[in-house]
């Protein structure tokens, strides 16, 4: 966020020195401020796009706390949650005795969900994971 503020900043600083300058013509300053502004916008989206979510499916009562990329998850609701989490390589763990123990490894998109269903065969956590 202050990357963009700075490139706004930036944009407004080098566009009120060209108009200083006289360099441009009444119809080239609309379309330069034009320019400069779609320029800001575009830069103001890319930021926007670096969190992506995750939906946690599990089974009530049948796991201790889950972790994803060591952070605490509140136990979900009915079984189910969703989370925004930074685009990247996350883990999803379970703490067992005191000891946090990685269940499953998936990669985060850019605003996209990704589903991840946790179950047990034989008392050992299992994930399933779904784009």
């Amino acid at each position: 966020m202050v990357r963009a503020i700075a490139d706004q900043t930036a944009a407004a600083y080098q566009f009120a020195a060209l108009q200083r300058a006289d360099l441009l013509g009444a119809g080239s300053r609309r379309a330069m401020g034009l320019v400069a502004s779609v320029g800001v916008l575009l830069l103001a989206a890319c930021n926007e796009g670096s969190v992506g979510y995750v939906e946690i499916h599990t089974f009530p009562g049948l796991f201790g706390p889950l972790y994803l990329n060591s952070a605490k998850i509140d136990p979900p609701r009915n079984g189910s949650a969703i989370l925004q989490q930074d685009v990247g390589k996350t883990i999803l763990g379970l703490e067992r005795n005191g000891v946090l123990l990685p269940v499953c490894e998936f990669d985060v998109r850019a605003n996209r969900i990704i589903t991840v269903t946790v179950s047990a065969i034989d008392r050992l956590p299992r994930c399933d994971v779904q784009n």
